[in-house]
């Protein structure tokens, strides 16, 4: 920990150094340049990391939706189950009370089995809506996280390029030092 206050120290140090230094002739302008382009590199690996975190707030949200619906179709598995099984059961009863000649009783037996299996259905409906959540939020998930390694690979990209002009930047205000220590 140490070692990084020191290094952060450090850098502000020659950054402050750069800015106050005086101003040698014909280095100026590399100089200056040089500023303009770390400044830039800067500002970039900034943007690219308010992205991979906004990025990875949005990921979050999406793990807990699918952990959502997943919990829920998992609550309603055996509901759907059951419901599967009644279906297959009274599947041959449903035509043979067809064949009922009072048409009163059939209506009654009719309603008596939709009331029934009524909760089923809804079961069945709420299982079909969470699968249709988790299907949604896993490919967006999927999505996501693609677009986080992108930003990741980018992020990293920027960095490299900050570090380039850092060291660019160095080695010019060391030639400016050298050129007017000469003088």
């Amino acid at each position: 920990r140490a070692s990084t206050s020191t290094s952060r120290l450090a850098g502000r140090l020659l950054v402050a150094a750069v800015a106050l230094a005086p101003r040698a002739t014909a280095d100026d302008g590399d100089l200056q340049a040089a500023r303009a382009r770390a400044n830039r590199a800067a500002a970039e690996l900034a943007k690219a990391e308010t992205e991979l975190g906004e990025l990875d707030e949005d990921i979050a949200s999406l793990e807990e939706q699918a952990a959502e619906a997943q919990a829920r179709l998992d609550s309603l598995q055996a509901a759907v189950q059951q419901l599967a099984v009644q279906r297959f059961i009274n599947a041959d009863g449903t035509q043979i009370a067809e064949l009922n000649p009072d048409i009163n009783e059939q209506a009654r037996a009719d309603a008596l089995a939709r009331y029934a299996t009524q909760g089923n259905q809804d079961d069945l409906e709420d299982y079909l809506a969470a699968a249709e959540d988790l299907n949604v939020a896993s490919q967006a998930l999927a999505r996501k996280r693609a677009d986080q390694q992108d930003a990741i690979e980018q992020l990293d990209e920027r960095r490299a390029r900050l570090e380039q002009e850092f060291r660019r930047l160095e080695a010019l205000e060391e030639e400016r030092k050298a050129a007017e220590r000469k003088r």
